[in-house]
């Protein structure tokens, strides 16, 4: 009989693990990827520490001193990744679809930075912080943001259109799941090694896959295009959202007309409301609380059923 009361409790307390196991997962995933990012962040803050030290030992006349302060920790790879898009404006662009399992990674080594990732991705209005990686390998897709070979690198320049594609939602992580929250003007933040480029919302649409013409380059703009899965189901959408945005300085207050956009082609833009920002502050928040609530929950049934046993 005892045997059996142990059994009982040995089984219930391995249900009450995994089931606490299952909501912490989200959590535990989303904290591996911020992490990921933080590692990233401060392998680009030792960079520019040591650029920083070096270029104090430099005399006025050196090379460091004249190089444009984007070029100046990795001039060569940075060379590189302007000539892969000088070279899509003169030759006809090859784009897959990100989920087709023909996008690997580029042929670029990027390792001299001392990540697999060229820098992450910050929306805001999404509130997610992702790497970022090159070439939408399954593994990629799995732990961040990707950019979908045979589109421009994220450095920026004009004649570019960098195509960062994520899951929407993957394994309890939300990736790129609420961008359909993302309105006329909502930004888009690239950082690599040379800088922070920032983008706004301009545009956005509803493809088939096979329409790769619509993350083309567009002649004369700096561009990022968010892509993903259409509608949010369960293994995905058949079809592509995307989110065109234009590059933005923010010190110069430009704003974009519709004379400017109407070339991107475009369903109409959500329209900005504290009711969907307030809803997803809150689902955030629940992920996190929820987990905690539950495990305090479980331990309090558990405490009072020990102390009543104890009792009787």
């Amino acid at each position: 009989m005892r045997i059996w009361k142990a059994l009982r409790i040995v089984v219930g307390v391995l249900l009450v693990i995994a089931g606490i196991g299952c909501f912490l997962y989200p959590n535990i995933r989303d904290r591996r990827t911020q992490g990921e990012v933080d590692k990233i962040v401060k392998t680009f803050d030792t960079l520019k520490h040591t650029e920083s030290v070096a270029g104090e030992d430099k005399s006025e006349t050196s090379d460091i001193e004249k190089t444009d302060s984007v070029t100046k920790v990795f001039p060569e790879l940075y060379a590189k990744l302007q000539d892969y898009n000088t070279h899509l404006t003169t030759s006809e662009q090859a784009i897959e679809d990100a989920w087709d399992g023909a996008n690997g990674d580029f042929s670029i080594d990027i390792s001299e930075i001392g990540s697999d990732s060229i820098g992450y991705i910050e929306i805001p209005d999404m509130k997610v912080r992702l790497p970022l990686y090159l070439g939408t390998t399954d593994d990629h897709l799995a732990k961040g943001a990707a950019v979908v070979s045979g589109t421009s690198m994220p450095i920026g320049g004009e004649d570019s259109n960098c195509v960062i594609a994520a899951h929407r939602g993957w394994r309890g992580s939300a990736f790129f799941q609420f961008i359909d929250r993302m309105q006329a003007g909502s930004k888009v933040y690239i950082t690599t090694p040379w800088e922070t480029l920032t983008y706004t919302t301009v545009g956005v649409d509803i493809v088939d896959p096979s329409d790769t013409d619509s993350i083309a380059i567009q002649q004369g703009k700096d561009m990022v295009t968010l892509i993903s899965c259409h509608p949010y189901v369960l293994g995905g959408g058949p079809e592509r959202y995307l989110v065109y945005c234009e590059r933005y300085e923010e010190s110069s207050g430009d704003t974009f007309t519709d004379e400017e956009t109407k070339t991107l082609p475009q369903i109409e833009l959500p329209e900005s409301s504290d009711t969907d920002d307030d809803l997803l502050d809150l689902e955030v928040k629940l992920r996190t609380i929820l987990p905690a609530v539950t495990l305090v929950l479980c331990g309090l049934i558990i405490f009072v059923r020990s102390v009543r046993n104890r009792k009787k």
